[in-house]
């Protein structure tokens, strides 16, 4: 008991705000988004792809293939559902905001960290956006910039480590998720520029 209360006591932050996230995740079950309207594609192309059907072939799409196909593979694994996508988004967005409490952890306190979690996850995960709908980052427009905004905050994650550590496999890492972000949604390419220009300016 006196071990438990130590460990809450340390993380009792972070604690709070899975607790918060878990009960409005329950909330809201199944009112993420008008899938028909919003979001129909990102669960029709990975089903059409398990169908045999070709990206950019059969499948007429102006997005980047590798979030269809990851898609396609968690059907193929753990069935044709919604709840699969529903599930794979908030692991996502778990992670996305573990890491942003780092970040801001990193150079600030925790209740900073926690007071600026909760307000992304007010505003953007569970925010009301009409009558019918909330709109959340577990049913969007765009799965693929889900998994973008995860790998750069990881790449960015890994800059800062090299900053401090000065190891060079942080900075490969930096690359390798940016990469990674760039090749779910090629909006985030510029990115890349970050990691380049400080090496370029360090000339080491």
């Amino acid at each position: 008991m006196k071990s438990l209360l130590i460990f809450f006591n340390k993380y009792k932050f972070p604690i709070i705000l899975i607790c918060i996230y878990c009960f409005f995740t329950i909330l809201t079950w199944g009112k993420w988004g008008d899938f028909v309207y919003d979001s129909f594609r990102e669960a029709i192309i990975p089903q059409a792809i398990l169908d045999g059907k070709i990206m950019y072939k059969d499948i007429t799409c102006m997005y980047p293939p590798l979030v269809y196909y990851f898609h396609s593979f968690l059907y193929y694994i753990f069935g044709q559902s919604l709840n699969v996508l529903y599930f794979a988004a908030i692991i996502i967005t778990l992670l996305i905001y573990g890491f942003v409490y780092y970040i801001i952890k990193l150079k600030s306190s925790d209740i900073t960290a926690f007071i600026s979690v909760f307000s992304i996850m007010c505003a953007l995960t569970f925010r009301i956006q009409s009558w019918h709908a909330v709109s959340s980052w577990y049913l969007p427009y765009s799965y693929a910039i889900m998994y973008s905004l995860l790998f750069i905050i990881i790449s960015f994650v890994c800059f800062i480590l090299y900053l401090e550590k000065k190891e060079m496999k942080y900075i490969y890492m930096s690359f390798f998720f940016a990469g990674m972000s760039s090749a779910f949604k090629l909006d985030f390419l510029y990115f890349i520029i970050l990691p380049i220009f400080y090496l370029l300016k360090t000339k080491s």
